[in-house]
């Protein structure tokens, strides 16, 4: 992505424009079934030099490898 239109891009912008998750924090917890919980997370964000902390629900399963955020 870097070089596309004729390296119109740099590196530092191709990084720029990818959101980077800088931190999690959970608000609270409910069980969803049998090995799975539904949570209300705060995540902290970085995109393009700007940090935002938004509210997110998410969803936990335990999987044989561990766990995994599903819808």
């Amino acid at each position: 992505m870097a070089q596309m239109g004729g390296g119109m891009f740099g590196a530092d912008m191709v990084k720029n424009m990818i959101p980077e998750i800088r931190g999690i924090q959970k608000i609270g917890c409910k069980a969803d079934g049998e090995k799975a919980w539904r949570c209300d997370v705060e995540m902290e964000v970085s995109q393009g030099g700007t940090t935002q902390k938004t509210p997110a629900n998410m969803r936990f399963v335990k999987t044989s490898d561990g766990w995994a955020v599903t819808n």
